[in-house]
């Protein structure tokens, strides 16, 4: 009997998947938007790092944005109060000096008013009260006048028809103006009663007539030189510009007598707005219907209109808008801030405005300064956060590493290594994830351990069939050895039939000899029953134990091998020997 050989058991590996290069996760080369992308896709600390210092760059410029323009809008509400303020103060000396100018108008109005209702002055002293007046008042004044209607100022007007002191008619036409001699001194001089300053004609004295109230008349011109000096042909006369402030001559506030007035030099205005244009910004100085008289340092007056300089609709609406509503305007454009202050004239319903074009640079300096040390702030702050975040990322993502190393580990069917004890000892998710990992671990190793031990079983197993299968080949050797000698008895047992029945043949012959030959056929008729009968108890013990073996070897082969053809040829074989 052979010895079975030892059967071996392999157990199937799991499916692994290919272990990831290490320095595939690396940016290779230069670093471009595909190795950033790369690396944002294959590593969860670069993409948590770039989620939490996207959410703060976020802020941070949400908080940049509102402390920019929080420190702009207060800025800009400061620059267009200091620009109000500012408006207000130079408004309020430019109305001082419109003031002054009415005031000495207001006292040739009373004067003349007095001489309507009781004569005490001849017109001589009119005249020369108006020179004094003009000679050392104020430097900013340019001429005064009287121009009366009839019988307005004298009743005798008739005796000073076509003289120095009445017109035509005898009205009296009195305008001084300072003048300059031959020699380039100022002197007060009387301007002829044909001057077109004393005619009926002129701006003041029709808006005056009408209205019977106090009138600002546009710029204009008046001969400033000594009337004993000849101009020369070739040479224009010596000109200047002023504006009229007049009032009439109404003793009942509804009748009218003549107008009165004081000129100022335009250059004057001009000075004002020029001083106040250096302080803060080009200023500038607008009647109500947006003649311009007076802008910026360097304005020579032309006759232009608001729009003309302004060239803005939005700017003229808030001109406009000052002027119906009589509040400050603002309005910014152009890198400019600009400040609308209307004003009305004392005891006149006159308005004017005054503006003020303020340079947001400055405001918008300060604007850069900080936005540019927000910006450093930002930039400060995300290096610092970069650090922070990285290493606190670092340490979050580390036991995810050791995890994720675990799990490879296991992928390749290697059990042995345990997870850290500092993992299973956290209580966060990283903590749940390393014991349910361990977990995992523990009933995977415990169902290897059993899918080996019964491995190891089925291996015994088979190797005892293969044993009972040996030990039935042997018995089927014996059996086929038995059969075999069965086989070469009866083939013996025929020979002597044949001879039997031959000597049968030869009975008529000779009774000696078939009695000789019936002894010798009796004796071996009892060998062959003997010899019959030991094959025949051999083969039944053959059977008896050929049928226990089957029996045996058939629960075996049922459980472990249910496709044996072998055997069944064996049994079938064994059931045609016993039958």
């Amino acid at each position: 009997m052979t010895k079975p050989s030892k059967v071996s058991f392999a157990l199937p590996k799991l499916q692994q998947k290919p272990k990831k290069d290490k320095q595939t996760n690396k940016p290779q080369g230069k670093f471009t938007l595909s190795n950033l992308t790369k690396m944002l896709r294959e590593r969860l600390a670069f993409r948590m790092i770039a989620f939490i210092l996207s959410i703060i760059f976020v802020l941070y410029v949400i908080l940049a944005i509102f402390v920019v323009t929080k420190f702009y809008s207060n800025k800009y509400n400061e620059s267009i109060n200091i620009a109000q303020s500012h408006s207000a103060e130079a408004s309020q000396g430019i109305e001082n000096f419109i003031n002054t100018a009415f005031s000495n108008s207001s006292y040739l109005q009373q004067m003349a008013i007095q001489q309507k209702i009781a004569p005490i002055l001849t017109r001589d002293n009119i005249r020369t009260q108006l020179q004094r007046y003009l000679q050392y008042g104020s430097p900013n004044f340019a001429g005064m006048f009287v121009l009366g209607e009839a019988r307005a100022i004298d009743v005798r007007d008739v005796s000073f028809a076509k003289t120095q002191l009445g017109d035509d008619k005898g009205r009296a036409r009195l305008h001084t103006i300072k003048g300059v001699d031959s020699l380039g001194a100022m002197q007060v001089v009387v301007l002829p009663q044909m001057h077109s300053t004393n005619a009926d004609e002129t701006e003041a004295y029709q808006a005056i007539k009408n209205s019977v109230k106090a009138y600002v008349s546009h710029p204009y011109d008046v001969y400033a030189g000594d009337e004993s000096v000849k101009v020369e042909d070739d040479k224009k006369p010596v000109t200047v510009k002023v504006v009229s402030f007049s009032l009439p001559i109404s003793v009942h506030g509804t009748d009218f007598n003549g107008v009165v007035g004081t000129e100022v030099y335009l250059d004057a205005l001009q000075k004002l707005i020029a001083e106040d244009s250096k302080k803060i910004g080009n200023s500038g100085l607008a009647m109500s219907d947006g003649t311009v008289l007076a802008y910026g340092q360097k304005y020579s007056y032309d006759g232009k209109k608001i729009d003309a300089i302004l060239n803005s609709k939005d700017l003229t609406g808030s001109y406009n808008k000052a002027l119906t509503t009589g509040l400050a305007q603002h309005f910014s454009t152009g890198g400019k801030l600009y400040c609308f202050t209307p004003f009305t004239i004392d005891n006149t319903d006159i308005k004017w405005v005054l503006w003020t074009e303020v340079p947001l640079a400055s405001v918008l300096q300060g604007v850069t300064s900080v936005t540019l040390g927000m910006i450093v702030f930002i930039v400060c702050s995300l290096l610092v956060l970069v650090g922070a975040v990285s290493f606190i990322v670092a340490q979050q993502i580390k036991p995810i590493k050791s995890l994720t190393k675990h799990m490879e580990n296991y992928a390749n069917a290697d059990f042995t290594e345990q997870i850290p004890s500092a993992i299973l000892q956290r209580h966060d998710e990283i903590g749940k994830l390393g014991n349910s990992t361990d977990q995992m671990r523990q009933s995977v190793s415990e169902i290897v351990k059993s899918v080996r031990t019964q491995a190891k079983d089925v291996a015994e197993a088979v190797a005892t069939v293969k044993n009972y299968i040996d030990n039935l080949h042997l018995s089927i050797e014996t059996i086929s050895a038995n059969t075999q000698e069965l086989s070469a008895t009866l083939i013996e047992t025929s020979g002597s039939v044949n001879a039997m029945n031959q000597s049968v043949n030869d009975f008529t012959q000779a009774v000696s000899t078939v009695s000789v030959q019936a002894e010798v056929g009796n004796k071996s008729s009892k060998e062959i029953k003997a010899r019959a009968q030991n094959v025949f108890e051999k083969v039944r013990s053959s059977s008896e134990e050929n049928q226990k073996i089957h029996e045996m070897t058939q629960k075996k082969l049922e459980n472990a091998i249910k496709e044996a053809s072998a055997i069944q040829r064996i049994s079938s074989l064994l059931d045609t020997i016993l039958g």
